[in-house]
């Protein structure tokens, strides 16, 4: 999907502006953002390149090799590059302090919308170079690096950082937040992570309501969540005649998913990228999402891809909330409702979401599937007497005969939550309406999957 052009501006101008934070960044956690670009000239035609980030590895396995001192680029570029120039030439070079230059064979390959079918003008590539002559003490950062990407292009330097390398045994990724104000999903979201034990969960904000944000920046304190902005390419002075912003899926919605699956590629056992209103729950809400994944992963070594299967559901709005005298207790006891009989499904197929084992042959992922996998891997489905999915979009034409169960976990772990952190006044002040919702879903003029 490609975002309406001047959407920010429509919202801004029907919008009080003191209700509302828009989250850049671009001072404070500039080098999160897409912070490189270079152009390179294959037969006299001038291709954009949009460096996001720049992960180094001690060890990272690709196509079912252990490779050490490894360099991964993700980066963004105009589709209409032939890939099969850029993998002749393409190269590493690393500078020692006196100047002298290694240089290591770098591989591209191709992650979202390489096919000249693709509805976008911009695509996200992959560079790998491995056995970089890196020592183990070497400040990663400091390394004088650049990369060639075609056998005439001109070197140009890039900053390296060290992917996490902190063992974890689940994270999410969730779709980056923009004109949100949603604040009931958002804590039920996280709720439902805590009690199923997520090691982790990355927040990419590119707008968010502001005092929405600053419950957030009280989960970030608890250790649960790490904020991100969301990921930019530079829309002026580019030589470009389009916002290249525009021009990608989902407006860098998977530009972020890769940022992320490759930064916690090797750290990670599981990792998702689920929307806000999909609330994971297992069968018994004592058991955490890992056992299960993880038992499912040893039996089928070859599977690197998990779906789970999400009914059609429904959510009460903050409006309906606030009219209803509804807290979050009634929220997740008559506030959410989905049906038990009829499952999502999208151009005749089951319509899930993945969850992946990013060490094993993932190149990339789209929003409900891996988008692209080394050769012998697949996916399988999860049973739903194991975990499933409510999908609480408006699905409210259906049968709604389902609820949670049993929400006194949910209920437990958040008073605790609010108690821990003095959250009473900052929840007293989040919106009681969803204004951001409603005017971007008029902007959008459609309701998405």
């Amino acid at each position: 999907m490609i975002f309406k052009k001047r959407l920010i501006k429509q919202l801004l101008n029907k919008i009080t502006k003191s209700n509302y934070i828009f989250i850049l960044y671009i001072i404070v956690f500039g080098r999160y953002l897409i912070y490189k670009w270079t152009t390179i000239n294959i037969n006299n035609d001038l291709i954009h390149i949009f460096i996001t980030r720049s992960f180094y590895y001690d060890y990272i396995t690709i196509n079912e090799t252990k490779f050490e001192k490894s360099l991964i680029v993700i980066f963004n570029a105009e589709k209409k590059i032939p890939i099969s120039r850029l993998r002749n030439g393409a190269v590493c070079i690393i500078y020692n302090p006196n100047g002298v230059r290694t240089w290591r064979r770098a591989f591209i390959e191709g992650i979202i919308g390489e096919r000249p079918d693709f509805e976008c003008k911009i695509s996200v590539y992959r560079l790998f170079c491995p056995q970089l002559p890196i020592n183990k003490n070497d400040n990663i950062e400091d390394i004088d690096v650049a990369i060639r990407l075609t056998l005439k292009a001109e070197p140009f330097h890039i900053k390296m950082q060290r992917a996490d390398n902190k063992p974890k045994k689940f994270i999410a990724c969730p779709s980056r937040l923009f004109a949100f104000d949603q604040w009931h999903l958002f804590i039920t979201t996280m709720e439902l992570y805590r009690l199923h034990r997520v090691d982790l969960v990355v927040v990419y904000i590119q707008s968010v309501e502001a005092q929405v944000y600053n419950l957030i920046k009280v989960y970030e304190k608890s250790g649960l969540v790490q904020i991100r902005p969301s990921l930019e390419m530079p829309s002026t002075n580019t030589e470009l005649d389009y916002n290249p912003n525009s021009e990608t899926s989902w407006q860098n919605q998977l530009t972020n998913f890769q940022d992320c699956l490759y930064e916690f590629k090797e750290s990670a056992e599981f990792i998702a990228f689920p929307d806000w209103d999909d609330f994971f729950f297992t069968s018994n809400y004592n058991i955490p999402y890992y056992p299960i994944l993880q038992k499912f992963a040893e039996q089928n070594p070859k599977v690197n891809t998990f779906i789970i299967d999400r009914y059609m559901g429904y959510h009460e709005s903050l409006d309906e909330m606030y009219i209803n005298g509804h807290w979050m207790t009634d929220f997740w006891r008559q506030g959410i409702k989905y049906s038990t009989k009829d499952k999502q499904f999208f151009a005749g197929k089951k319509y899930g979401k993945a969850i992946y084992k990013p060490n094993r042959g993932i190149y990339g992922v789209d929003l409900h599937w891996a988008n692209r996998v080394e050769d012998g891997y697949t996916e399988i489905r999860i049973p739903l007497n194991k975990a499933y999915i409510i999908h609480a979009r408006d699905y409210s034409k259906y049968k709604l005969d389902g609820r949670i169960e049993y929400t006194m976990p949910l209920e437990l772990n958040f008073t605790a939550f609010v108690r821990r952190y003095k959250l009473s006044s900052l929840l007293n002040k989040l919106p009681k309406s969803e204004a951001l919702t409603v005017e971007l879903n008029k902007c959008l003029g459609f309701n998405s999957q």
